[in-house]
């Protein structure tokens, strides 16, 4: 238990695309406060309005993985 993944396929993109996870807390912008953890079509992984370089870009016809691991302490994403 405790583990939980996800995938996102691109399909159509209108401007930058975030995924990830938060908490009910988060504000609606992921990434942006304490609660919420994204990853953004600009390659970026982001927390608390910061940003860090993570990945290659994705955009239209990519599938994005988003994997939360509670036990670990980890989240990590993935594109194909």
């Amino acid at each position: 238990g405790g583990r939980v993944s996800f995938e996102v396929e691109c399909v159509e993109v209108a401007g930058t695309v975030r995924v990830g996870f938060s908490t009910m807390a988060a504000a609606h912008a992921l990434g942006t406060c304490p609660h919420g953890f994204g990853f953004g079509g600009t390659g970026m992984k982001s927390n608390c309005g910061t940003y860090l370089e993570y990945g290659r870009q994705y955009g239209h016809g990519d599938v994005v993985s988003c994997h939360l691991d509670l036990p670990a302490s980890t989240i990590s994403f993935t594109r194909s």
